[in-house]
């Protein structure tokens, strides 16, 4: 009887954990002000593929990590993937596409990008913000992310965020450069700010 108690237990603490993850992958397309300008928010999807291969080839000056295909596999396997559009009028400007995984608790940041010409206007800080916010609806532990042991600016922006460095991956890199590991605990910053000043 005890183990039949102890099961349905389980089995309903996991329904309510996966209906948590649910309401947070699911968001409103709406518009936002960010440091004085209306932009468009919303969730990404297959259909802006070609728009986010073309942001990851415009900052990355065509050796973009990605490709289209990979891209078309990580937005299928909807579940587990978050990703987040910013365009202004009908351009694409920026986006951030996340892992979720649901036995480590963690959001995982795997790519974020902001075209060139919209750079320094607080677009990225935006939307790491908005990743933050979601893993906290969906009641995770971790945010965590990779940046160039090069890239400075990104880990000084995660930092502003509450992450922490947590390790070097060598290599990590396709020209072979380390990457930085940074993880932000979810239970020690309540709220992430909103000052997009980056």
């Amino acid at each position: 009887m005890l183990r039949k108690i102890e099961s349905w237990l389980k089995k309903n603490l996991k329904k309510k954990e996966e209906a948590k993850i649910q309401r947070g992958l699911q968001i409103q397309n709406h518009i936002v002000d960010i440091n004085g300008t209306d932009y468009y928010f919303g969730k990404g999807s297959i259909t802006d593929i070609p728009d986010i291969v073309n942001v990851e080839e415009e900052v990355y000056d065509k050796k973009a990590a990605w490709d289209r295909e990979r891209f078309l596999n990580d937005l299928k396997k909807h579940k587990n993937s978050l990703y987040m559009v910013i365009r202004k009028a009908d351009e694409l400007i920026a986006f951030v596409g996340c892992y979720i995984s649901r036995d480590s608790k963690n959001c995982h940041v795997e790519n974020i990008a902001v075209l060139p010409k919209f750079q320094n206007r607080g677009l990225g800080y935006f939307l790491l913000t908005m990743v933050i916010r979601r893993a906290r609806l969906m009641k995770l532990r971790s945010v965590s992310v990779e940046t160039r042991l090069s890239n400075i600016k990104a880990q000084d922006l995660n930092r502003d965020l509450g992450f922490i460095q947590v390790g070097i991956d060598p290599d990590y890199y396709n020209d072979g450069e380390d990457a930085v590991v940074m993880k932000l605990d979810l239970s020690k910053q309540k709220v992430a700010p909103n000052n997009f000043g980056r």
